[in-house]
């Protein structure tokens, strides 16, 4: 394969990521898993505003917001 082939796979396979199918495929792992899913859980007033929640196994459910405390 030329370098030009390998650069359009690659970048075809982004683009596909940004369909709901390429979001199915990204996503297949989880089925096959015993993580927790939460789905649809909306965050603002418009209907596209919803996000998923995974959480890995045997977890506590404790999570960082992610701010620090200083510097």
């Amino acid at each position: 394969m030329t370098i030009t082939k390998v650069c359009v796979a690659l970048s075809s396979l982004l683009l596909v990521a940004c369909t709901k199918v390429g979001l199915s495929v990204a996503n297949l792992p989880n089925t096959f898993s015993d993580t927790n899913t939460t789905k649809d859980i909306a965050y603002g007033a418009e209907p596209w505003q919803k996000l998923d929640i995974y959480v890995p196994p045997h977890s506590s459910g404790q999570y960082s917001s992610g701010q620090y405390s200083s510097g």
